[in-house]
């Protein structure tokens, strides 16, 4: 399914079981459920869907490239940071409180620039999927791409202006 969130096109999908235990070997959404469960974290039968952090960028902030925080070459790495930082920025503003990653120091620090950076990358597509879960199911406030049998994906609609 194609979608465009202000202006920027991107190809959203219905996940599904299947697709993550063929993709990735787990569904990670049960395997997180499990986890808070034994830590005696409460958790409601509900059903588990999929975000895309794409996605929750081109929504939630129009204007920004939703993948500016990727690096792709080590030329790219200070434009990648620097997107990073906008977009924890705009969490900020948008209402989003709590300890939000930070960029880690570029310069030294244990294993390379690219690994210390995907880690961090990793820290804050986990923060936005988070956002989009709170949207999802304490505001009310998300978009729903489904193919009505398999499963679907939730994209955050944002409610500030």
């Amino acid at each position: 399914m194609g979608h465009s969130f202000h202006g920027t096109h991107l190809k959203m999908f219905a996940t599904s079981r299947e697709f993550m235990l063929r993709r990735y070997g787990i569904v990670r959404g049960e395997e997180l459920a499990e986890t808070f469960r034994r830590r005696g974290i409460a958790v409601y039968p509900r059903t588990l869907s999929e975000t895309y952090p794409a996605g929750i960028i081109a929504n939630m902030f129009p204007g920004t490239p939703p993948s500016a925080h990727k690096i792709r070459t080590v030329a790219g790495m200070d434009s990648a940071v620097a997107a990073s930082r906008r977009i924890l920025s705009l969490l900020r503003q948008s209402g989003i409180q709590g300890d939000l990653p930070a960029p880690p120091d570029m310069i030294s620090g244990q294993g390379s620039r690219r690994e210390r950076y995907k880690r961090f990358e990793d820290s804050l597509d986990a923060v936005l999927c988070a956002v989009a879960a709170l949207y999802h199911g304490e505001y009310g406030s998300s978009m729903v791409f489904s193919d009505g049998e398999n499963g679907y994906t939730v994209i955050p609609e944002p409610r500030f202006t």
